[in-house]
């Protein structure tokens, strides 16, 4: 709707942490690219990391390093970022414990990340970051997820759609509740 399109305008040019989620083929870097347009119209330094050239951001002043596992890990490149005084971190496919280095250089000075995962939904796409980070800690600190990313945007695969997909939720992370669970505020 133009009212999405506004708010995600508006997360990306001000500098909120953006999570798209989705099946394979749901048009996830397709979305990234459109989200980094936005970016490109500001001044930030961008530092991209992929591990197929697939994003594209016209900015002026970016940095796009290619990952090669073994020889150079996600964890590693993200690592790096903070060598390269990045404004904005974006991860082209968050696959790996990597997820907790990334959370932590967006938390900490570098707000207006962009990042995609698997998932079945934008609640899921929080579990599944925690899955994620457990691969390289027992216990995922849920508390600096939902610090971390401020909107998750879920793309499915959608054939009654023009363009064969469509946006199946973007909701803001509004933290955790009492249980511990997430808050996610449906963004209209």
């Amino acid at each position: 709707t133009k009212d999405q399109d506004r708010i995600l305008r508006e997360a990306a040019g001000g500098r909120k942490n953006i999570l798209v989620g989705g099946g394979t083929g749901s048009g996830k870097t397709t979305f990234v690219n459109a989200l980094l347009r936005e970016v490109a119209r500001t001044d930030d330094r961008v530092y991209m990391v992929e591990d197929n050239p697939e994003l594209q951001c016209a900015a002026l002043n970016k940095i796009q390093v290619l990952v090669q596992p073994p020889t150079y890990t996600w964890q590693r490149a993200i690592l790096d970022a903070m060598r390269f005084r990045p404004d904005r971190i974006i991860v082209g496919e968050v696959r790996d414990g990597a997820a907790l280095e990334m959370l932590k250089a967006w938390n900490t000075g570098h707000p207006g990340g962009i990042a995609t995962l698997h998932a079945n939904d934008t609640a899921s796409m929080l579990d599944r970051l925690c899955q994620l980070i457990e691969e390289v800690v027992a216990i995922a600190p849920r508390s600096l997820v939902a610090q971390a990313v401020d909107i998750c945007v879920h793309i499915r695969r959608d054939h009654h759609h023009p363009s064969g997909r469509s946006l199946s939720g973007i909701d803001r992370i509004a933290g955790l509740d009492g249980a511990g669970r997430w808050v996610l505020e449906p963004v209209t």
